[in-house]
């Protein structure tokens, strides 16, 4: 296909699906790393708008105790989060 100027226009379509998200992957890289538990503590500092799903213990708040939780899920010491 191509337009009044004979540029040739081009049409991408994309089939599939997105991949599901990740619980704590807050910066959407596919994987909770340690990027993420920074980004945690950047909104329990101020410094980053909150997001609810950086509320893992979902008391309304972003705050250290999820970033705390993060961390150990990072770190192997909690299965989920």
């Amino acid at each position: 296909e191509s337009d009044e100027n004979n540029n040739v226009m081009r049409k991408e379509i994309v089939v599939g699906t997105s991949p599901a998200p990740v619980r704590g992957d807050l910066n959407g890289d596919g994987s909770v790393d340690w990027a993420d538990v920074m980004v945690a503590a950047e909104m329990a500092h101020g410094k980053a708008k909150p997001t609810t799903a950086a509320d893992f213990d979902e008391n309304g708040a972003v705050d250290w105790k999820d970033v705390a939780l993060l961390a150990d899920f990072f770190f192997g010491r909690t299965a989920s989060l």
